[in-house]
């Protein structure tokens, strides 16, 4: 149960929607799909330093575009990988993060460069995720990125402990804030700090993902009326775990001659769901929107990462 509930949970921040970085498109009237077709054109240059010189020429072209990241990750692996320039490539890498006023692009570089030293250098990404806690950095996907990753690196609990800590002050997002503390509470159960991990649960327990462990929790303890009425909330709000933790088969033990499971879910998730939290998007065609424009609407979201 533990593992899947992280890897479920994480999934929500993870996956994430690229585009929402920024409003803003490179060359007036191209269309995003245009620039991901010249993105990989550039990409499958065999060459190294012709792929630079067109990567390059794709950042120039399209700085104010959120899809310059990509080209900047492209830049960073052919620098330090097909050229085997690592130091360049670094402080390439730094000179980007120094002048990038994006605070949401410059998170995703400075998860680029963590996620570097994480496949070439353990020891360097434990420092650089000291130096981004000292640094203020709020960014919340680029914390949850370095927290989620270090959270398998043993002896790096401290570090972990003290990112998720910042995760939650800086989290004005109440959704987010709980996303972080459903996370946290999972460490800190795996790092036998059952207790403390109890009481960040319950403070989380509006988020759908926190009632898995919280529900686990209570049906070890045998408080199984209590435990399925988590149980209940968490199906309506991601269905799949339904199936999952067995729901049906649970309540039947507890409550043997009673029909009235579904109605149950079907209240809970339409009377007293809740709202998705309001973002910002850019569409395939550059196109801004928000999901608070959406509401009383029938809407499907399709969202993809163009990695």
């Amino acid at each position: 149960m533990r593992n899947i509930i992280l890897l479920a949970a994480a999934a929500v921040f993870l996956a994430g929607i690229f585009p929402s970085c920024s409003g803003e498109t490179g060359t007036a009237g191209t269309s995003d799909l245009y620039l991901l077709e010249e993105l990989e054109t550039a990409r499958l240059v065999e060459n190294a330093d012709k792929r630079l010189e067109r990567l390059e020429i794709f950042t120039a072209n399209n700085s104010a575009h959120p899809y310059r990241l990509l080209a900047y990750e492209d830049i960073l692996e052919t620098m330090a990988v097909d050229k085997g320039d690592v130091e360049g490539a670094l402080a390439y890498f730094d000179g980007l993060i120094k002048k990038e006023e994006d605070p949401a692009i410059r998170g995703k570089l400075l998860f680029a460069k963590f996620e570097f030293f994480r496949e070439a250098d353990s020891l360097r990404s434990v420092a650089l995720a000291k130096e981004v806690l000292e640094s203020g950095e709020k960014d919340f996907r680029l914390l949850m990125y370095m927290a989620y990753y270090l959270m398998g690196v043993e002896g790096q609990e401290e570090i972990v402990d003290a990112i998720f800590v910042r995760l939650i002050e800086v989290s004005e997002d109440e959704h987010r804030k709980n996303h972080a503390r459903t996370i946290y509470a999972e460490f800190l159960e795996a790092d036998g700090c059952e207790e403390k991990a109890a009481e960040v649960l319950e403070l989380a327990s509006s988020y759908t993902f926190a009632n898995a462990p919280i529900g686990r929790r209570l049906w070890e303890e045998d408080r199984r009326e209590e435990a399925l009425e988590r149980y209940i909330f968490l199906a309506a709000g991601a269905p799949g775990y339904r199936k999952y933790i067995k729901l049906d088969s649970l309540y039947s033990v507890v409550y043997p001659s009673s029909n009235d499971l579904e109605s149950k879910i079907g209240v809970l998730r339409i009377v007293y769901g809740p709202q998705i939290p309001d973002r910002e998007f850019v569409d395939i065609r550059g196109m801004r929107h928000s999901i608070s424009g959406y509401r009383g609407s029938k809407v499907v979201i399709t969202a993809f990462s163009p990695t």
